[in-house]
This record gives C-alpha cells, sequence and structure tokens, in this order.
C-alpha cells in the first residue's frame, strides 16, 4: 500500500518511474535528499532548490500577471513533488484514517463515508490520487493537474494501475470529497478558485491543507482577494469566510494542528 511505504522505498520507486519517463533521476534524487535534509536542519537549502524558488520569484517582480509556470516542468521540481507527498500528504492521509482521529471517537475516514467520488486537487505525480483510491476502495477517484506536464503523464501512468483518472480541470461533476494538500496556494485568486471547486464539484466534504504564508515554489508573495493584493494571512481568512458562507464547518478533529482541516456540511 502506497500509504504505509516507507518513505526511502516510496523514494526508489518514484526514481525509477522517472527514469522511465526519461527524467534525469540523479537531479531529482538529489533535489529531494538536500530538501528533506534542509528541512530535518542537517544542511542548508539545496542550490537546486534555492535557483529554481528564485527563478519563480523573479517572475512575479512585475506583478502575479505572467508567473513562470515552466518551473513545474523541471526534472528536479518533480524531487520537491517527493518531498511534499512524503513530509505533508502521506502524513495527512495516515490522520484521517487514524481510528481515533475524529474527537467524537472513529476515524476521519469513517466519518465520511460512504464516499462514492473523490477528487484530489493538483495531484503532482498521483502517490496522493493512488493512496486515496486505496482508503476509499468502492469510490470513483479523480485528480487533476497540469495536462501537459511531465508529472501528469506519470499519475496517468500510475492511475492505469491503481484505478484512478486525471484531468487537467475540475469538471461539473459533484462529488463526496475534496482533497486539497498544498494547493490553493498555488493559485493568484484563490477565493476566486474556491468558488469555482465549489461550484462544478458541490462537495459534501473537504480535507484542506493551505500554507498561505510559506515563501515556496510556485506560492505567490500576495494574494488577490476581491480585486485587492492582501497578505497570506488574509487569503487564509477569506477562504475560511468562503466556506462557512457556503454552510461547511471545521468538524472537530484530533489531528496536530488541524491539518489537513476537516469541513462538512
Amino acid at each position: 500500500m502506497i500509504l504505509d511505504m516507507a518513505p526511502k522505498a516510496s523514494l526508489a520507486v518514484f526514481l525509477r518511474r522517472c527514469e522511465s519517463f526519461g527524467m534525469n533521476s540523479r537531479v531529482i534524487k538529489r533535489m529531494a535528499v538536500e530538501t528533506m535534509q534542509h528541512m530535518n536542519k542537517r544542511a542548508p537549502a539545496s542550490p537546486i532548490w534555492t535557483d529554481l524558488e528564485a527563478r519563480w520569484y523573479k517572475s512575479l517582480e512585475n506583478g502575479n500577471a505572467a508567473p513562470d509556470w515552466g518551473v513545474y516542468d523541471v526534472d528536479a521540481y518533480m524531487g520537491e513533488l517527493w518531498v511534499c507527498w512524503a513530509v505533508y500528504s502521506r502524513k495527512y492521509l495516515r490522520n484521517i484514517r487514524h481510528p481515533r482521529s475524529m474527537v467524537e471517537g472513529g476515524s476521519v475516514v469513517e466519518d465520511l463515508a460512504p464516499v462514492k467520488r473523490v477528487l484530489d486537487l493538483g495531484c503532482g505525480f498521483g502517490f496522493t490520487t493512488a493512496a486515496l483510491r486505496q482508503l476509499f476502495p468502492d469510490a470513483e477517484v479523480i485528480g487533476t493537474n497540469l495536462d501537459t506536464a511531465k508529472q501528469t503523464r506519470f499519475a496517468r501512468q500510475l492511475g492505469e494501475a491503481h484505478g484512478f483518472i486525471v484531468v487537467p480541470e475540475v469538471k461539473r461533476t459533484p462529488v463526496d470529497l475534496v482533497f486539497a494538500s498544498e494547493y490553493f496556494e498555488h493559485f493568484p485568486a484563490p477565493i476566486e478558485h474556491l468558488e469555482h471547486v465549489l461550484e462544478y464539484a458541490d462537495p459534501r466534504a473537504l480535507l484542506v491543507a493551505n500554507a498561505f504564508g510559506t515563501r515556496a515554489i510556485g506560492h505567490f508573495e500576495t494574494y488577490d482577494v476581491g480585486g485587492t493584493q492582501v497578505s497570506g494571512k488574509v487569503a487564509s481568512k477569506a477562504f475560511a469566510e468562503l466556506l462557512r458562507e457556503r454552510g461547511y464547518r471545521k468538524a472537530n478533529t484530533r489531528m496536530w494542528n488541524n491539518r489537513p482541516t476537516y469541513w462538512k456540511r
């Protein structure tokens, strides 16, 4: 099960798949290992990561109108995506599976039942989507990602083996659950995008882990909320306010730092 695979083993599997797509596995591995060491405070930031981050933020110097989306298709960025899986998404999914993750008792997975359709927003290379398919074996699981990106081709091949599909955008199809790990901060107008997701997917519940205030590749320094550029903190508050306006409430969970946040109607 992908969710229970140790990080070292999952990295080996990941790198082999990257090689099968003609990607530079040495650069990807270096990015992944050096970033993990930095996160564990055992080394400075990876020079590869620093250069890619500088490239991204340089593209924002004249405003958020023309960001350099090409950073997502650099081989090294795949290493960053693997770190996001190993450190964050994997933990979030293991959290919701924990038998005492709900304050009232039971797991979040049990509280969500029945789940017939899941939407994994910004599914990356698909490990998260595959894990969701394993957590909800009776559900149709759909991932979204940039249609032409290397990571999307990777995810689609994985989907053939694990029973999920990847589409380029949110379709007008109701779902039971939306999962979004470090996703909305990759949009210059995240609240507007959330409105689109709610209108098109009409989810019964959402599991969300945002990081609007974090500086990282693909994140913005400010966000457009109602035509005004605001800080990440303000954007985060507006995000929660919109969900409440649409009839969602935060469920009481035992998950550390409320991540992922469980919103349900």
